[in-house]
């Protein structure tokens, strides 16, 4: 699954062992550690997830060119679990 990162001037590298991967495309697809899954898959899934996981962490990793609204969707969905430990991945941007 190819997703372009948007890139931050504080990007800062993370240990993300143990954590759930969310992707969302340019499409506004979602895949789970790489695996596309439909909406309600991934409200299931976080629900499991949450209930199984003693410190759940979610790296979410969004196309830059999908609609914010969609990556806001998967962020409030998360939090709802509730699961408090979210991060962005981003690219570190590279002034040339």
């Amino acid at each position: 699954m190819n997703v372009l990162l948007p890139t931050a001037e504080t990007s800062v590298p993370r240990d993300i062992t143990g954590a759930v991967t969310l992707s969302v495309t340019a499409e506004g697809t979602i895949a789970w550690n790489k695996d596309l899954i439909t909406l309600d898959e991934f409200l299931v899934r976080i629900q499991q997830y949450r209930l199984q996981e003693p410190d759940p962490r979610v790296l979410i990793n969004a196309d830059e060119r999908a609609l914010f609204a969609q990556v806001v969707y998967v962020v409030d969905e998360v939090r709802k679990a509730p699961i408090p430990k979210i991060y962005i991945e981003t690219r570190i941007f590279q002034n040339k």
